[in-house]
């Protein structure tokens, strides 16, 4: 695996928050061609100290740290110290816990979303104050236009 292999795993990881956790299979899923939860898994025994590794579970709400060279439960106490929760078999509530970034595109339709919604109340603004100076006979071009087609 490529160095930038690697770091495309690291860079999703060192986004998520505290108190939160992804799983395998869903970094490897916003990965796309090339990634698997194991071979994700794989790439997370090698993170740095600035890769927080222990936010990373597997799909069913564990941690899948046994096997490595670290206490069985270290993971699991790093993860309650954040205030995730775990049951008496060790599972966290996903439901709860786990993190859905936005993605970049999400981000911009938002945006934009905001931007068409602002526009469209202006211009409600806009006729609506057009049609009450048409009511109250304020606007003579407005009142013609409104009369002629009333006419139609």
């Amino acid at each position: 695996m490529t160095g930038h292999y690697r770091e495309r795993v690291y860079k999703i990881v060192r986004r998520i928050p505290k108190g939160q956790v992804m799983t395998y299979g869903q970094i490897a899923y916003m990965l796309g061609e090339g990634y698997t939860p194991r071979t994700v898994g794989f790439v997370m025994h090698g993170a740095d100290d600035q890769t927080p590794w222990h936010r990373v579970i597997n799909s069913q709400g564990r941690c899948s740290t046994r096997g490595i060279v670290l206490p069985s439960d270290k993971q699991q106490r790093m993860l309650e110290h954040e205030g995730v929760e775990f049951d008496k078999s060790g599972r966290c509530d996903l439901e709860r816990f786990l993190w859905k970034p936005r993605r970049k595109s999400e981000k911009g339709n938002y945006q934009r979303a905001q931007c068409a919604l602002s526009t469209l109340i202006l211009v409600a603004f806009e006729c609506g104050t057009r049609i009450l100076r048409v009511i109250h006979g304020q606007d003579a071009r407005a009142t013609v236009e409104f009369q002629q087609r009333e006419t139609l």
